[in-house]
């Protein structure tokens, strides 16, 4: 008899891309400890997997099968038959403006479907393609987006496919009806290890600190070798990858924001995210999104 899937909630929010979609293969006999800090929907075309979580809860996968890892959720991803072909997106959830959209703007696009202030919307981990048709349908649109001709008109397409794929995420998980209170319900952070989610949160917090590894590690009583084997071991890649990610995805949070006095000038959106210059940060921002922040505000700013 197979275990129950385990279940996530989504925050109350505003759904968007964080930059890592597209389509990918694992070879046979690997194991990959997979940590992220946003949501990750996961598409298996072919082959079979199985996440192996700390707690020790397993959800395993084949053909025609979703798998959604919720935010700072350790698993270790292990191939069972290769080779395995994925599909794979990942976003996150802006907080609601203090500016609403008009009631009139929305009619006939929001519904009870929808997650809203106060309603709690439960999602399973896995699921079918045949379970929720529609979900496979925006994720297969999603990625025919990216391969749009230009740059501008790629991201503005990307960021309207974005959401109307959560948005059908959460179609199918209204109508699956799980409570809030199902003890099936993950708690995200509750096996890592609780140094590295500490850290994680500061890094977060403040992107512009002048973050350095032998300081952090010196200050949770690590060595730098084996603070990088911990990294590793739990988010698949070095600290110094994942506070250049944190700083990406801060960076793109403040393109598209916009305070009292208006948005911020590319200068102060990269002394806030703790680059050297603007021009590093123009090349790092380009070298991580394929456009570089300017043509990102504009599209962002026309969608």
């Amino acid at each position: 008899m197979s275990s129950p899937v385990p279940l996530a909630a989504f925050p109350v929010g505003v759904p968007t891309l964080t930059g890592l979609l597209g389509r990918g293969t694992l070879p046979a006999r690997q194991v990959w400890p997979r940590l992220f800090d946003d949501w990750n929907l996961w598409f298996i075309e072919s082959g079979q997997v199985v996440w192996e979580f700390k707690d020790g809860r397993a959800l395993q996968a084949g053909p025609d099968d979703f798998l959604l890892l919720p935010p700072l959720t350790f698993t270790r991803c292990r191939t069972l038959r290769a080779p395995v072909r994925d599909w794979f997106c990942h976003f996150s959830f802006r907080p609601i403006p203090a500016r609403t959209i008009p009631v009139r703007m929305t009619e006939g696009v929001l519904d009870e479907s929808h997650a809203a202030p106060g309603r709690t919307i439960v999602v399973p981990l896995r699921f079918s393609r045949r379970e929720a048709p529609g979900v496979w349908r925006a994720l297969r649109d999603l990625l025919a987006d990216t391969r749009a001709p230009h740059p501008a008109a790629r991201l503005w397409r990307l960021e309207c496919a974005g959401i109307r794929l959560v948005s059908d995420l959460t179609r199918f998980a209204y109508r699956c009806g799980y409570a809030p209170d199902d003890p099936r319900l993950m708690a995200a952070v509750s096996c890592l290890d609780p140094r590295l989610v500490e850290i994680c949160a500061q890094i977060r917090k403040n992107p512009a600190f002048r973050w350095k590894i032998g300081t952090i590690a010196h200050s949770l009583g690590l060595s730098a070798g084996y603070l990088h084997e911990l990294c590793q071991a739990t988010l698949g890649k070095s600290l110094k990858s994942h506070i250049g990610e944190v700083r990406m995805q801060s960076a793109l949070e403040l393109l598209r924001s916009r305070g009292p006095a208006g948005p911020l000038s590319l200068k102060e959106i990269s002394v806030a995210c703790g680059f050297s210059s603007q021009p590093f940060f123009n090349r790092q921002f380009k070298k991580f999104y394929g456009i570089p922040p300017a043509l990102a505000r504009r599209q962002v700013h026309l969608s």
